[in-house]
């Protein structure tokens, strides 16, 4: 394989967070990927308890009310709030990607994200023009640097298909 001199970047990315990592092949061949920054959404710990928010002055499930009975559970429908948590999380992950782009030459990038968010993120991304991302569909933000760099998908993205140089 011939070496490669230029690096590629992508970026994983889910409801509450978004990496940014490089990737360069080594004189050897191996695809190296290294981390270079994150973002977290604000509403990141509301997306990891899951959990609804409780109506009527419950304080939790089942508490006793005025009578003395114990009132029903009612939760507040979280749908709305989190398509637009998304919404605006899609907003932040733009601009930070242009930030990226101009702080770190990261102007071309490959994201792997969940389909509903790469909808979001094609619209946000089309006001950010220093950003030329391609888009892909992969839940990996899971993934640390050295499972990305085995990961058939990103691969894939990253190599011909002689496997000898990046796009």
């Amino acid at each position: 394989m011939t070496p490669i001199h230029t690096e590629h970047w992508i970026a994983t990315a889910d409801a509450s967070r978004i990496a940014l990592f490089t990737c360069r092949l080594s004189p050897g061949g191996d695809l190296r990927v290294e981390h270079a920054r994150s973002l977290e959404s604000p509403r990141r710990e509301e997306h990891e308890r899951h959990r609804p928010s409780l109506l009527a002055g419950a304080r939790s499930c089942g508490t006793l009310n005025r009578s003395g009975t114990h009132a029903a559970p009612q939760a507040a429908s979280s749908d709305r709030d989190d398509d637009e948590g998304q919404r605006r999380f899609a907003r932040h992950i733009g601009a930070w990607l242009s930030h990226a782009a101009r702080d770190l030459g990261a102007g071309q990038v490959s994201v792997f994200a969940a389909p509903r968010l790469l909808g979001l993120l094609r619209e946000e991304l089309e006001r950010h023009p220093a950003v030329q991302a391609d888009l892909h569909a992969g839940d990996f933000a899971h993934l640390r640097a050295a499972e990305l760099a085995k990961h058939p998908a990103v691969r894939g993205v990253l190599l011909t298909p002689s496997g000898a140089a990046m796009r």
